[in-house]
Formats: C-alpha cells, sequence, structure tokens
C-alpha cells in the first residue's frame, strides 16, 4: 500500500469506498499497469486505454482528479461508484472491474474495455451517415438499458453520444454515471452537457424526470440520422434559441410545466409569439421514413409532458416497418478504435497545421453548424460491412 492509500484507510475515507463499490481493497496501482494511450478528458478525469499485466487484459482506466478544495473522495466519485454497483445486473452499463487509489490519491476506476464511442463512430465517419439497420440496433439498445435504468427510480442527467460505448460485439453501454440522481432526490439544475440539455433545465427547472434523459437520446438519434449535432450552442442562451428556432416555441405559452419556470418570462420576450417546430422541414432532404421521423419528433418535443417514455420508445413503429434492426452479431468490427477525444484531437492537430502553413482550413466543426445540410447519399461500396454500417 502508499502511504496516501494508508492515509485514506485511517481517516476511514478508503475503507468505505471500497466497501461502498462492493470491491477488495488490494495492494493494486497504476504500475501495474501498461498505458497504452489517453482516450478521454474531462472536467473530472482522464481515460486510459491499459493493459492489466498480470493477466495481459486490455481496460480503460479512469482516472479521477481530485480538486485542490475537496476533502476525501469527489461526491462525484462516490456517486458514479454506487451506482456503478447499483446496475452491475444491467446488461448496457459499463461493468466497473476495480478500483484503487493512485499515488497522487487520485481515485482510478478500472473498466471493461470499450473500443468506441458513438461520437468518435459518427464523426470518424462523417458526412457517411450511419444506415438505419444500424441505428435501430444502437437505439433499441439504448432504450433498453433506460427503461432499466428509469424503472429503478434513476435518472443518468447526462446522455450524449460520447457517454455511450461500445464493444466490438455490437453491444452498447451506458457510462459517465457521476450526475445519476435518484428521482425522490433533490434534484440539481447543473447537470446535462449543455448541447444536450432539455428546455426545462435550460428554463431554470429543479423539478424534473426520466424525460431529461429522453431528451437526451434525441439529440443522439438526431446525430446518428445527420452526423450532426442539432443544438451546437455557445452558452445557455444561444442553447435555448437553437432549440425554439428548430424544435418551435409554443410550450413556452402552452405547457403549465415550461410556462412557470424561473426563465419562462424572459424566454417569451426572446420569442414573443408561438412558433411551431421545424424539424420535419430541417430533415426533408434526408427522405426519412415517416416513422423516423415521427420518433425523433416525440423525443425532442419541447413540453417535457409529451416526450415519449424509454418504454414507449421502445415499441414505437420505427422499429418494425421498414429495414429490420441489424442483429448484434452482425455489427462490422472496426480495424481501429475511435472515441471523441481521439477523433478532436487529430482534427485540432490538422487545423493547426494547417494555419501554420496558411492552408485554408476545410475541416468542418464536429458540431456540424446547423447551416451544413450536405448530405452525402453514395455509400460505401467497397464491402460489405461499408454497405450495412452506412446510409445508401
Amino acid at each position: 500500500f502508499s502511504l496516501l492509500f494508508l492515509f485514506h484507510f485511517l481517516v476511514g475515507v478508503g475503507l468505505s469506498f471500497f466497501f461502498m463499490a462492493g470491491l477488495q481493497p488490494g495492494c493494486r496501482g497504476v504500475e501495474d499497469f501498461e498505458i497504452v494511450s489517453q482516450i478521454g478528458e474531462g472536467t473530472y478525469g482522464r481515460v486510459y486505454k491499459a493493459i492489466d499485466k498480470a493477466t495481459r487484459q486490455v481496460v480503460a482506466l479512469k482516472v479521477l482528479i481530485k480538486f485542490p478544495e475537496e476533502e476525501g473522495i469527489s461526491p462525484v466519485t462516490v456517486k458514479e461508484v454506487k451506482f456503478l454497483k447499483l446496475l452491475r445486473d444491467v446488461r448496457g452499463v459499463v461493468n466497473l472491474l476495480d478500483a484503487f487509489f493512485s499515488n497522487d490519491g487520485e481515485v482510478v476506476l478500472v473498466f471493461e474495455w470499450m473500443s468506441n464511442d458513438l461520437s468518435g463512430i459518427i464523426a470518424s465517419f462523417s458526412p457517411d451517415r450511419l444506415s438505419l439497420r444500424i441505428i435501430k440496433c444502437y437505439l433499441r439498445q439504448l432504450f433498453e438499458a433506460l427503461i432499466d435504468v428509469h424503472s429503478r427510480g434513476l435518472m443518468h442527467l447526462d446522455i450524449k453520444s460520447a457517454n455511450i460505448l461500445l464493444n466490438d460485439s455490437g453491444q452498447l453501454f451506458l457510462a459517465d454515471l457521476g450526475f445519476m440522481t435518484h428521482k425522490d432526490q433533490p434534484l440539481r439544475n447543473n447537470v446535462v452537457t449543455r448541447w444536450y440539455k432539455p428546455p426545462e433545465l435550460l428554463l431554470g427547472s429543479t423539478s424534473y424526470g426520466p424525460e431529461v434523459d429522453m431528451w437526451g437520446v434525441g439529440c443522439v438519434f438526431f446525430e446518428m440520422l445527420t452526423t450532426c449535432a442539432p443544438f451546437p450552442g455557445d452558452d445557455e442562451k444561444d442553447q435555448l434559441s437553437r432549440i425554439m428556432n428548430l424544435c418551435g416555441s409554443e410550450g413556452l405559452y402552452q405547457s403549465p410545466t415550461l410556462s412557470s419556470l424561473p426563465l419562462a418570462n424572459r424566454a417569451r420576450h426572446i420569442f414573443p409569439e408561438p412558433k411551431p417546430s421545424r424539424l420535419r422541414e430541417r430533415l426533408q432532404p434526408l427522405n426519412l421514413p415517416c416513422e423516423a421521423l415521427d420518433l425523433l419528433c416525440r423525443l425532442l418535443s419541447v413540453d417535457p409532458a409529451d416526450r415519449l417514455t424509454a418504454e414507449e420508445a421502445f415499441d414505437h413503429d420505427f422499429f418494425y416497418t421498414g429495414v429490420d434492426p441489424a442483429r448484434e452479431n452482425e455489427i462490422p468490427v472496426f480495424p481501429f478504435s475511435v472515441h471523441e477525444f481521439e477523433v478532436s484531437k487529430r482534427q485540432q492537430q490538422r487545423i493547426a497545421l494547417q494555419r501554420s502553413l496558411r492552408i485554408p482550413s476545410r475541416i468542418n466543426s464536429t458540431s456540424c453548424d446547423n447551416t451544413r445540410v450536405a448530405w452525402k447519399k453514395e455509400s460505401l461500396s467497397h464491402s460489405s460491412s461499408g454497405r450495412l454500417y452506412f446510409h445508401n
């Protein structure tokens, strides 16, 4: 044991942490793993691809940052480990294998290795779009996981494509449970990544339910259909404006839930007249099935009361009309790993090189600004996996 590890035990923090996680504290440390590469980074930590030296198993190490002002373990870390333990039997939630303290006092979580995240896949192959068979396969798995999570009274509260992981067997897993909360607990407003934040949170709500997660799924569905994030807002005001411009502002006037929220009056000054949704019009160039558009519109309903539940979405006609969902064993195995962090880093490096050479940048942002509607309709015909994966 390191001295810091023993210190945490002496003050009672480390022991309670491991008991809470359902793990047996041992002598493991970062030195027991070969770090292959960094695959993720966020406010609360960094994620690495690593190899367990003892077993040669490929794993993901999530190193959680210890903030100077905090004593002991971060509440976000405690919540994540608590819910990872609680949801171990849920097929669609990533599996925690181990946990320990680094020599610097940081908590390190060891997860099963997931070769891709959905954001990385979408960005890597843009402007090619995922085929409807693949989208149906991923979306049904996502709804299935959320049915189980929501049935326990829990909300993920950070649904986004970067938090949806995929293994080489075509299986989908929810990750990053640090914001997860039980619906009966006191709720905060500062949850959900901005681009995936629903209008009720942007209007100041602190009383909400699983419909917050369903809005996030709607944003992810939009990304899979188009390769673009639907609402890449620069700040929360811009975020709300983008939502109202695309999905309509009628809810500000007609929804009892929204009209009484703290920032509703201010929003009505910005949108003085109720305007209908333009979502179907925006997606018309894609020639999507009407069932796909209906599901998307009912997930991206400005009024949370009108949003589909996970159970309702799972049974939607979208999955039973047109092409069948791909089976998990039909999902092509990529010859490389793609995660949002890696894709973004490569794009930043290419942009920096172009600027240094004074070459005009031709690289589109992964956010795909709303002005971009250059849908590529040609399929990849060089392989059967390409034909399955991309729209044709």
